[in-house]
């Protein structure tokens, strides 16, 4: 049976123009130059702006909310698989134990693809394990292929129950073109920053949840100015801990040398600018911004774990240390501040890492794989 269309379920509604936007726009497009519909659902309307490039891309775009009313999605997608004759489904940052395979199932789609992106930790030999199990199964049952985006979400699909020969691995691919070095990026941003030419300019760029451990950095900071090391510290994200963090970068001393840029529009800018690029998380899935800030000729520092050791190459591209030791990324960080030539080498191999592993054209073929592979 030939495809007429794809109905991708997406639990997001991109507000700029972001790796994950950018991907999507590609896989529309490269669908469309096969024959096959692209019929993306948001859970809320996106910007005009954004819907009107995908749908120049050649989608159809529509947004349902399901937390809002799970018999009002249904329908709307009922309504979709009967007016395009969708052929696939493809769901997208729900849970894996989410009821959305079900509805897919109940309209009579025969292929269900699901892409499992959540990060997090699971103990597989906890009391709950069994029950988690049970669920999973449950829940999965009408999926016909699983796509992982690290072997770390692969290794953990396959704890909780699912079958290896069910899950491909398809890493996640960031525009190569955008993240790219760009020598005059520091000057640029010092117009809108107080950042002097000696800084040694660290960034970091995720959401301010726990998970993340931004105290972390905020910590091996402080370490780095007591020993004399001029950091520079930029942090592009925004949650639920802001308040709390700058109130500790006010303890530890950083306040004056700290910035919060929230969501940044100019991402590309701040990786482009700073010296070394850190992330600290536990459990990430795969952490895009660490091919975003690869791909810029930025050294990376970040935890060893979850799926980050498949991006970072420990001592080529980075390096990799204990994910909750301050000390440890304040040595690692302070290596690189002392060492030009390393820092250099390393951004290189960064660039290398980033365009032949991680490119979204990458991602886009190695998806339409799996859609082949059906």
């Amino acid at each position: 049976m030939r495809l007429e269309s794809i109905a991708y379920l997406l639990d997001c509604s991109p507000t700029t123009w972001d790796t994950k936007a950018e991907f999507h726009w590609r896989l529309c497009r490269r669908l469309r130059a096969s024959g096959v519909q692209p019929i993306l659902v948001f859970s809320e309307e996106l910007p005009a702006p954004i819907t009107e490039r995908f749908t120049d891309a050649g989608a159809v775009v529509r947004a349902c909310a399901f937390d809002r009313s799970r018999l009002g999605y249904y329908r709307q997608i009922g309504a979709l698989v009967q007016q395009y004759r969708v052929g696939l489904v493809h769901v997208r940052f729900f849970d894996y134990f989410s009821t959305i395979p079900w509805l897919a199932r109940l309209q009579g789609l025969p292929y269900i693809v699901y892409t499992e992106a959540n990060s997090g930790e699971w103990a597989a030999d906890s009391w709950r394990a069994h029950l988690v199990r049970l669920r999973a199964r449950l829940a999965c049952q009408p999926i016909s292929r699983f796509i992982a985006i690290s072997e770390f979400i692969k290794r953990r699909l396959i704890r909780v129950g699912i079958a290896e020969a069910r899950i491909d691995v398809v890493y996640n691919g960031v525009d190569t073109g955008r993240f790219v070095p760009n020598p005059g990026a520091r000057e640029d941003l010092a117009r809108d920053l107080p950042i002097a030419p000696g800084d040694f300019v660290i960034a970091g760029a995720f959401s301010l949840l726990p998970w993340k451990q931004p105290a972390v950095l905020l910590d091996a900071c402080a370490l780095l100015a007591r020993r004399g090391v001029p950091v520079r510290l930029l942090v592009a994200g925004a949650g639920p801990l802001l308040a709390e963090l700058q109130s500790r970068s006010l303890q530890l001393g950083l306040a004056e040398r700290t910035h919060w840029l929230g969501h940044s529009g100019r991402l590309e800018t701040v990786l482009q600018a700073c010296d070394v690029f850190v992330l600290p998380s536990v459990g990430e899935a795969f952490g895009n911004v660490l091919a975003e800030a690869m791909a810029c000729g930025v050294p990376v520092v970040a935890s060893r774990s979850g799926g980050i050791p498949e991006v970072v190459e420990d001592g080529v591209t980075g390096r990799l240390v204990d994910p909750s030791n301050p000390a440890a990324f304040a040595d690692a960080i302070e290596r690189l501040a002392c060492d030009t030539a390393l820092r250099r080498e390393m951004g290189r191999c960064a660039i290398d890492r980033a365009r032949q592993r991680f490119n979204v054209d990458s991602a886009v073929e190695g998806t339409v794989r799996v859609y082949e592979g059906l």
